[in-house]
């Protein structure tokens, strides 16, 4: 009987065993082991609000016109002032229906997480730290090959219409400076916010961590090889 409850136990928790077994070796081990950061390339930052991380870029047309890229952009005037531009993504249900973490319910939370939910992109236009909720924020420097392999990734994680252009949602909770476009792929467990951010770094050679659902094994590894931290008002 005890036997039999044992490895129905075991059975029951190998999955999260499985899961946390990963999330430590990919927290540890690097991918890009030997990528090193450049001293005079392009800016390129990752923000974290300790849950969610996300790519921000200082707003530079000779760099990569994000404006051409994105035509729709061009709706809001205003986004010619940003000094910084951040995309993010994530789970749809989240990001349209909360307005702060501490509104997530425990049902969405774990929808989110054992269930593969809509994603979304989601770009916000900026030029004070004040104005994000960031606990967190790196910058490093890359080259210009790693820079556009980088951004064309982001690019790629929209979906299009069919006259090929990324497709915009409406909202009224969040004011003209955020902006979201329907997302490639599902939102899960395997794949979250920060799984995104990682898997872009990675494939555009710049080192970062093995395995990351969590933004932690991302700052692990931004600090490690040297990226600046950005002081930030935490109180």
């Amino acid at each position: 009987m005890f036997l039999y409850f044992g490895l129905f136990l075991l059975l029951l928790l190998a999955p999260f065993i499985g899961y946390g077994l990963f999330l430590l070796i990919g927290y540890w081990l690097p991918s890009n082991r030997k990528h090193r950061y450049e001293k005079e390339g392009i800016l390129v930052g990752i923000g974290s609000n300790g849950f969610h991380s996300e790519f921000v870029f200082p707003l530079n047309p000779d760099k990569y016109n994000w404006q051409k890229k994105l035509p729709l952009l061009n709706q809001n005037a205003d986004n010619l002032a940003y000094q910084y531009l951040s995309f993010g993504w994530g789970d749809r249900a989240i990001y349209l229906d909360l307005t702060a973490w501490s509104e997530l319910s425990w049902t969405l939370g774990f929808k989110t997480i054992f269930w593969p939910t809509p994603s979304l992109m989601r770009i916000v236009g900026f030029n004070k730290w004040e104005e994000k909720d960031y606990q967190s924020l790196f910058f490093f420097r890359v080259s210009k090959q790693e820079f556009n392999q980088l951004c064309d990734l982001i690019l790629a994680s929209f979906s299009l219409n069919h006259r090929l252009q990324p497709v915009r949602i409406s909202t009224s909770k969040f004011n003209k400076d955020n902006y979201f476009f329907e997302a490639k792929e599902s939102y899960h467990a395997f794949n979250t916010c920060n799984i995104w951010v990682n898997k872009i770094l990675k494939k555009s050679g710049i080192r970062t961590a093995l395995w990351s659902p969590l933004d932690k094994a991302l700052l692990y590894h931004l600090k490690q090889s040297k990226a600046t931290d950005v002081p930030l008002n935490k109180t």
